[in-house]
């Protein structure tokens, strides 16, 4: 390799076993502030909704066609106070641990938030092919 391409001041990984630690650490560091990269958080462990009622499940897949942002913007409040409710919860029958709307993870609370959900999951199911 010709000196202007070689630079003395590089460390062969062979040389020097803390070096590549300290580069996996860098990349983390560089991974992180990269805006381009879409970000994750834990959510953590899956939980089952024991109680879910069975008019409203949607097997997996199908759901994923029929929510989109314009269709999540509309969910139903979950009670008086508008809590959103959960619908991976209410329509796939699980979510995490750390879910935002982790209030609604149990049965409404007020039949008319209830019964809003209902006409709401069923007009959505009537757009399944």
């Amino acid at each position: 390799m010709p000196a202007y391409l070689s630079s003395s001041k590089k460390k062969h990984k062979e040389d020097d076993p803390e070096s590549d630690e300290a580069a996996r650490k860098k990349r983390r560091l560089k991974d992180a502030k990269d805006p381009n990269k879409e970000k994750f958080r834990d959510l953590g462990d899956m939980v089952k909704n024991q109680q879910a009622v069975q008019d409203w499940l949607i097997p997996g897949g199908q759901d994923k066609t029929l929510f989109t942002k314009e269709v999540i913007g509309t969910t139903p409040p979950f009670n008086d106070s508008g809590v959103i409710t959960c619908n991976k919860w209410h329509i796939r029958g699980f979510c995490y641990e750390r879910c935002d709307r982790k209030i609604s993870h149990k049965k409404f609370e007020s039949a008319p938030h209830r019964a809003a959900y209902d006409l709401w999951i069923k007009a959505l199911k009537a757009k399944l092919p």
